[in-house]
C-alpha cells in the first residue's frame, strides 16, 4: 500500500541508507560518520521533494521511500517550509560534524563531485532536447522491505503522478553502486554515462543519467 511520508519514516530510511551504502563512508558500522552520513543524504533528498511517498509492507512497516520533485530546486531560503528548513538545519549541522572526521572530509567532497556530475547530465540532456519535468530524486528499499514488489508499486504512483501532471519527460541520477533493473522494467532509458577517474574514486565507477518519457 502507497502512503504519504511520516516523520516517523525518516529513521527507518536512515538505517536503511547505512545498511546498503554504509560500506563506502567506512567499515566499521559502529564509526559515527556512517550515521551522519546517512542522515545528510537521506534530510536532502527529503528536501529537495514535494512527492514523497511510501509503500509498506504486507505488516504494515514501511518498505520503500520514494522522494520526487517537481519544481524547479534548489529553492531560495525564504521560500522554503518549515519543514524544509529543518531539514536544512539537519545538513548544515550533519556537514559540519563530517567536516571534523577523515572519512566525513571524503564524503564531502564525493558529494560534491557527484552533483557536479549530475549538473554535467542535466546539461547535456538539455542540450539533446531531452529537459525533463520531474526528476526521481531517490528510490531506496529496507531490507525487511526487499522482494515485495514494492519498488515497483512506487515507482508506478511516481508514473501516475507524472501522467497526472503532464510531465513529457522524467530523470534520475543514479550509479553502477546502485539497483538499476526496477528502472529499466518500467520504461527508463540510460541517456548518459560516464566513468569516473580513478583518482576520484577507485576503480570501476561509473555514473548514468536515465530518462523516461510519457505520452
Amino acid at each position: 500500500m502507497m502512503r504519504d511520508w511520516r516523520a516517523s519514516d525518516y529513521a527507518v530510511f536512515t538505517e536503511a541508507f547505512d545498511s546498503v551504502w554504509g560500506y563506502e563512508v567506512s567499515n566499521d558500522p559502529e564509526n559515527p560518520s556512517r550515521r551522519i552520513t546517512a542522515e545528510v543524504y537521506v534530510a536532502g533528498a527529503l528536501m529537495r521533494s514535494d512527492f514523497i511517498k511510501v509503500a509498506e509492507t504486507e505488516d504494515g512497516k514501511p518498505g520503500v521511500l520514494l522522494c520526487a520533485a517537481f519544481s524547479d530546486f534548489p529553492l531560495p531560503p525564504a521560500s522554503l517550509t518549515a519543514q524544509a528548513q529543518a531539514w536544512a538545519c539537519v545538513i548544515q549541522t550533519g556537514e559540519e560534524a563530517l567536516s571534523k572526521t577523515r572519512e566525513g572530509r571524503a564524503e564531502l567532497v564525493f558529494d560534491e563531485r557527484l552533483n557536479a556530475m549530475n549538473d554535467r547530465f542535466k546539461t547535456r540532456l538539455e542540450e539533446r532536447g531531452l529537459a525533463a519535468q520531474a526528476e526521481l530524486v531517490f528510490l531506496i528499499a529496507h531490507p525487511e522491505g526487499r522482494g515485495q514488489g514494492l519498488a515497483s508499486e512506487a515507482l508506478a504512483a511516481f508514473d501516475e503522478e507524472c501522467v497526472r501532471r503532464r510531465v513529457k519527460r522524467a530523470v534520475l541520477f543514479t550509479d553502477n553502486h546502485c539497483e538499476r533493473r526496477p528502472y529499466l522494467k518500467k520504461g527508463w532509458v540510460q541517456e548518459e554515462t560516464e566513468v569516473w577517474p580513478e583518482s576520484e574514486y577507485g576503480p570501476n565507477f561509473v555514473s548514468y543519467a536515465f530518462v523516461k518519457r510519457y505520452g
